[in-house]
């Protein structure tokens, strides 16, 4: 770990330009404010317009009577220059992965400003163990202009490039609640959340169920609809057979629009939750007294895991037909080294949709 005394990528006090695009990251620059002791900073959203996470953001940010400057991804892509706005010694940037995000640094930093990459997710852990993937937002948007992982490295390391000759440091600092991986790239600065997290509560205790986005996840894993809907009532039925008095919550995913999850727990007396929020400011807002967490992949997982102190359960999907197979095990193998409990799901392989 860097000494944080000694540079500005860690150090405390630096005046700050926080350039982010979802909940999750809004959380991680609370926590960076507060462990870094952040008087002078300002906080750049890049969106995509229409995203449904869009209005989480902005209630997060209303919450805590908070300002931000406000891009559209579609925008900051076809300007070939943007004016520059702030002088910031620190820009923290929240995905690695998203180019549009990196070129909004040139118009916040200073002639000597240092950059530090901030979690966007899952996709943190296979950047820091430099396995190759191709599992993000941005990437989805731009594979075909890129024509390969090469090409998304060529065209980082060339906005890298460009960054030396305007006086921007990238040394390749990363903060990040997955500092327990020993990484040969980056240099990393744990987030442990822990500024966010409140005391243990004493209120009722609460099971927590995160929910996926059903229609895209059957299609990923290349199986109707019905049977993936049919696994998620498995579960909730096993939960509840688990938990009969205990209050359990089901946050469906932001972006989730199956319509009959909510149905299925209403059966069952699962509250089915449709947050305003990220979950994790939803569980700590709340101070939840959250004593066991399900779900498949997600950040979520790792995230409330922090938080909270609560086992977690991973509902693994093993099935042959899925796309994004060697992803999925590499993330599963990391949620087993840290003690999380891997629940695979078998569906056979004759099963085609």
């Amino acid at each position: 770990m860097m000494d944080s005394d000694k540079n500005n990528a860690f150090a405390k006090h630096v005046p700050t330009a926080f350039i982010i695009e979802s909940p999750f990251q809004l959380l991680c620059v609370w926590e960076a404010i507060a462990e870094f002791e952040i008087t002078d900073y300002r906080i750049v959203l890049a969106l995509i317009r229409g995203n449904v996470r869009n209005e989480q953001t902005f209630s997060m940010l209303k919450e805590r009577n908070m300002d931000c400057d406000i891009y559209y991804i579609d925008e900051i892509l076809s300007n070939s220059s943007m004016p520059h706005v702030g002088n910031y010694d620190r820009i923290m940037i929240g995905d690695y992965d998203d180019l549009s995000l990196m070129k909004l640094c040139e118009v916040y930093a200073s002639n000597h400003a240092e950059v530090v990459f901030m979690d966007d997710g899952l996709s943190t852990i296979m950047i820091l163990k430099i396995l190759p993937y191709l599992y993000s937002p941005f990437w989805a948007r731009v594979r075909h202009i890129l024509k390969g992982d090469i090409g998304l490295e060529r065209a980082r390391k060339k906005i890298f490039k460009h960054w030396e000759t305007i006086g921007i440091a990238n040394n390749y600092c990363m903060y990040t609640i997955y500092d327990d991986i020993k990484s040969k790239k980056f240099t990393i600065f744990p987030n442990n959340l822990s500024h966010l997290t409140t005391k243990k509560s004493e209120s009722p205790k609460v099971v927590l169920i995160v929910g996926t986005t059903i229609i895209d996840m059957a299609e990923e894993y290349n199986i109707p609809v019905g049977l993936f809907e049919g696994i998620i009532w498995s579960k909730l039925v096993e939960i509840r057979e688990k938990y009969p008095n205990t209050r359990i919550i089901y946050i469906p995913h932001g972006r989730d629009i199956d319509p009959r999850i909510e149905r299925l727990c209403q059966c069952l007396d699962i509250e089915f939750k449709r947050l305003s929020m990220s979950i994790e400011y939803f569980v700590i807002k709340e101070n939840l007294n959250v004593i066991s967490v399900y779900g498949t992949l997600s950040t979520a997982l790792s995230t409330l895991r922090k938080i909270t102190g609560a086992p977690v359960t991973h509902w693994m999907i093993c099935h042959k037909s899925n796309k994004h197979k060697y992803l999925h095990d590499q993330y599963t193998k990391y949620y087993e080294e840290l003690g999380v409990n891997s629940e695979p799901i078998y569906i056979p392989d004759v099963v085609r949709y």
